[in-house]
C-alpha cells in the first residue's frame, strides 16, 4: 500500500463569465471568487482571458483589480491569445499588473497567433522571470 500523496499547491481557474444583461455583476462576483479564494487558503487563482465572449477580456485589467482585493494569492493568466494582442502594450499591462499586486502575477507566455494558426509559444516563465532579464 503506498503512503497518501499530500498537496502542495492548490489553485483555480476560471474564465470569469458573466450575462448579457449585467456584465459588472458578474465581474464582481469573479473577484469576489478570488476573495474568497484566498480566504479558503487556496495558492492561486487564474483567469482566462476571452475576446468577443462575456468574460474577462483582458486578464491585465482584471488581475491588477484583483491584485488590490487580495494580499496573499497567486494570481494568474492561464490564456491570452497573442495575435490578438500588441505584444509591447501586453508586456506593460501586465507588468502593471504584477507591480500592483506585490509581484504576485504568474503569466507564462501564450501562442503568437490565433487558435489554429499552429505557431506555438516558448515554455513557461512568470513575468518577473521575463522582467529580470531586461534589468
Amino acid at each position: 500500500m503506498s503512503a497518501p500523496t499530500s498537496l502542495a499547491n492548490l489553485s483555480f481557474l476560471t474564465p470569469g463569465n458573466y450575462p448579457d444583461e449585467d456584465p459588472a455583476a458578474g465581474l464582481e462576483d469573479t473577484l469576489r471568487l478570488f476573495e474568497f479564494g484566498e480566504r479558503l487558503g487556496v495558492d492561486g487563482a487564474w483567469v482566462r482571458q476571452r475576446h468577443l465572449e462575456h468574460g474577462v477580456g483582458s486578464a491585465a485589467v482584471f488581475l491588477a483589480a484583483a491584485g488590490q482585493r487580495t494580499r496573499r494569492i497567486q494570481l494568474g493568466t492561464a490564456v491570452i491569445p497573442i495575435g490578438y494582442e500588441s505584444p509591447f502594450r501586453l508586456a506593460e499591462d501586465l507588468a502593471m499588473a504584477d507591480i500592483l499586486s506585490g509581484g504576485r502575477l504568474i503569466s507564462p507566455p501564450h501562442r503568437p497567433g490565433p487558435p489554429g494558426s499552429g505557431r506555438g509559444g516558448p515554455g513557461d516563465r512568470p513575468v518577473r522571470q521575463r522582467r529580470s532579464h531586461h534589468s
